[in-house]
């Protein structure tokens, strides 16, 4: 059945390296220009992979060579390595292989690409049917990871996207921010979307794969999925290689459309038909289709519909499923439009929000049913059932429309309102699973999507461990779900600006927000949160600028939302030591005087600002403070200390000092104020021993004294001075010196 002219697939692309002697094939090594070539990875029916050093950049890369003498007498080959070559160059994505160079040498026709650790997903799919990884806990299922893809030795190396990933995943685990879910499929659904967003970016360039398969996509050490081996790519127009009567591509992977082998324009849907086969196999640990030869799978890919998953593993989620299957319709039209689509719902499964694909309904099904016993259907009955089944479900819906539409509306509203009732009383975790249900009454519902985002911030808030961070994500996501259909809610792109800033992604945390204020000036929170990204990113210039718009905007109600705008002023003027500091701190302890912060800033300002000094104040200021956080904010407990010792009270500086860096506090500021304590109590060795700690544990975002650190903990700015430090440092020095 195969094109002996075109190779369904070429094994060197997605090669795994076997152990032991036979790892280094014997024979004399190709000469090629540029390269040095250590040895052999692996060879096929289309070449050989070596791994070679480009001599000029000094890098390791694998370089895969077609033979002169298999490029004579194969044209069609030399053909097909340059397409593999020149379409996988034109791409640059994280989950793309990425070609560095091509070229002809004396030996042969040759390209180079990274080479990484890796293993492909044909390899996991047996093993982790062999761990039963289904059932695996998320430390199981992490130890199997690890087994498969990580530590790999010369002969255990893969052909892999070597780019390193924006964020590392320890495991490559994927858990909700409540802990629901199961571990495995939740995994699957995020390869297959890695993989989905690889395929939509190749589409948008043009460049249809028509080789997707588990072979070809590799789990790379670092938790990313990379699409391999573009050798039968196809630039979208390009029909100078699709030609009757020929098979391209794996057979088992086929879409009908392929598998028909007719002179037909195939599209990039045929690549999501292959990518569902693929997820197919990660569900249910065996292929869709599994006929004896060739003619057999043949007919069971083109007329044949695929068993359920969940019939097969009655583990399968039903949402995963319902995707899958979606992927698998015989009609292209049937299927998924684009991969970012398919992705998009994969995200929708993994977050707990209703799919946009849905399970084939009645009619869907009896047409299946028809088509494949069509020679048992009389053409004339089917007319009639279809009909009359239509008829009865349009006299239904019509009855029950208006009744489900209020019913639904109803109970949007109750979960809503229950939703941002947890929300006030701080209760996260019911606030979420409130709003989450609004979502499946209506996955677009502005209201509800941005209720889910903001109780998922405060949920990051209150845990800032794994599970918050994922919260953290979700409320990224469902931002930006929001901002896809209404571009400009301001109150979307805040929230998203807030959760892209604790995600530390800078830049675009401040294009979102500045897009928000320039949409809306009148937003405080908007200008404040800009002003404290700058000072992030040591734009103190734009930072006061922004600030000062904040407070302008904000007027002075009695909330800590307008108390923080003024505090976070005040922070800013003491770093750039101006005057209007202590008058700004007084206006946020006068918006919201059980702010605890407010004190503390106030503090602060009482002890370093010049015209403004007042130790028994910032004793005062202090200790209410450190009250108000229930005696476990480490910076209350450092002012604290800081007072007591301006006040000479050094028996306390110690006692709060100490207890500060037990909090975890900065240590070398609190080191440095129990050496200027003890060298005051005549306590050589004690001071002696303190100012060693303090200049070991010295921050080197503060290693000289121009520098100021920045830094934003749940909307609250604070900058930290070097000079105080060196200053405090030298006062140490000083008395330490002058003691007998």
């Amino acid at each position: 059945m195969n094109d002996p002219q075109e190779p369904q697939n070429d094994p060197t692309a997605s090669l795994v390296v076997p152990s032991g002697p036979t790892a280094n094939v014997a024979r004399k090594l190709p000469t090629v220009q540029g390269y040095r070539i250590v040895d052999v990875v692996g060879q096929g029916g289309m070449g050989t992979v070596y791994r070679a050093v480009q001599t000029r950049l000094n890098r390791s890369v694998a370089l895969k060579v077609l033979h002169a003498v298999i490029a004579t007498a194969n044209p069609t080959a030399v053909s097909r390595f340059r397409r593999e070559a020149s379409a996988a160059a034109r791409l640059h994505h994280t989950n793309i292989i990425p070609i560095y160079d091509y070229g002809e040498s004396q030996d042969g026709y040759f390209y180079a690409m990274e080479l990484v650790s890796g293993q492909p997903l044909d390899v996991l799919i047996r093993r982790f049917m062999e761990g039963d990884a289904v059932s695996a806990s998320p430390g199981r299922l992490a130890e199997l990871l690890m087994a498969h893809t990580s530590a790999p030795t010369t002969s255990q190396e893969r052909l892999s996207k070597g780019a390193a990933a924006t964020e590392h995943r320890d495991s490559s685990l994927v858990t909700s921010a409540t802990g629901r879910g199961r571990v495995y499929f939740n995994q699957v659904a995020r390869w297959m979307a890695d993989a989905a967003s690889g395929l939509h970016y190749a589409h948008d360039e043009g460049i249809i794969h028509r080789d997707i398969k588990p072979a070809n996509l590799m789990l790379s050490t670092d938790g990313r999925i990379m699409i391999a081996d573009f050798g039968l790519a196809k630039t979208i127009g390009d029909e100078s290689v699709t030609m009757t009567g020929s098979l391209l591509g794996t057979l088992r992977y086929m879409s009908p459309e392929q598998a028909m082998a007719k002179r037909v324009r195939l599209d990039h849907r045929t690549d999501l038909y292959s990518l569902g086969a693929t997820m197919y196999e990660l569900l249910c640990f065996q292929p869709v289709f599994s006929g004896q030869d060739d003619k057999e799978l043949l007919g069971q890919i083109i007329s044949r519909e695929p068993m359920a998953p969940r019939k097969v593993n009655p583990r399968v989620p039903t949402e995963l499923e319902t995707i899958c299957l979606k992927c698998l319709e015989k009609s292209p039209n049937a299927r998924y439009e684009t991969a970012a689509e398919l992705a998009d719902d994969l995200q929708r499964y993994m977050s707990d929000l209703p799919l946009m694909a849905k399970r084939p309904g009645p009619l869907r099904r009896l047409h299946k049913f028809a088509r494949r016993h069509r020679t048992a259907v009389v053409a004339v009955t089917s007319a009639v059932l279809l009909f009359a089944l239509s008829a009865f479900l349009i006299q239904e819906q019509s009855a029950r429309r208006d009744a489900v539409r209020k019913r639904i509306q109803g109970d949007l509203s109750a979960l809503y309102e229950s939703g941002m009732y947890f929300v006030a009383e701080h209760k996260w975790d019911s606030a979420i699973v409130e709003l989450d249900r609004a979502l499946m009454l209506d996955p677009l519902n502005v209201k509800a999507l941005v209720g889910a985002a903001w109780a998922r911030l405060e949920y990051h808030k209150a845990m800032p461990d794994l599970a918050g961070t994922n919260a953290l994500e979700e409320a990224e996501t469902l931002c930006r779900r929001i901002l896809s259909f209404d571009t400009t809610n301001v109150q979307a792109l805040n929230l998203r600006g807030v959760a892209l800033r604790r995600l530390q992604r800078f830049p675009e945390a401040i294009q979102v927000i500045q897009y928000a204020v320039d949409l809306d000036p009148t937003q405080y929170a908007a200008w404040s949160n800009l002003g404290a990204l700058y000072a992030i990113t040591d734009d103190f210039e734009n930072a006061v600028r922004c600030l000062r718009e904040g407070a302008r905007r904000a007027g002075r109600d009695n909330d800590d939302y307008h108390a923080a705008v003024w505090r976070n002023l005040a922070v800013m003027e003491l770093a750039m030591e101006t005057p209007d500091a202590f008058d700004h701190i007084c206006v946020a302890t006068e918006c919201h005087r059980e702010g605890g912060l407010n004190w503390l800033a106030r503090a602060r300002i009482r002890l370093e600002l010049p015209g403004h000094i007042d130790a028994d104040d910032a004793l005062d200021c202090a200790e209410h403070a450190d009250f108000l956080a229930n005696e476990t904010d480490g910076r209350a407990k450092r002012y604290r200390a800081l007072a007591h010792l301006r006040k000479g009270e050094l028996a306390h500086a110690v006692l709060h000092a100490g207890r500060a860096i037990e909090l975890g506090d900065l240590p070398a500021y609190n080191h440095l104020i129990i050496a200027v304590a003890e060298a005051q109590r005549d306590r050589r060795t004690l001071a002696t021993e303190h100012l060693g700690a303090a200049k070991a544990a010295w921050p080197e975002k503060l290693s000289h004294e121009a520098a100021r650190w920045a830094t934003v903990r749940t909307g609250d700015l604070w900058i930290e001075s070097a000079e105080r430090l060196f200053s405090l440092r030298q006062e140490a020095e000083n008395l330490v010196n002058a003691m007998p």
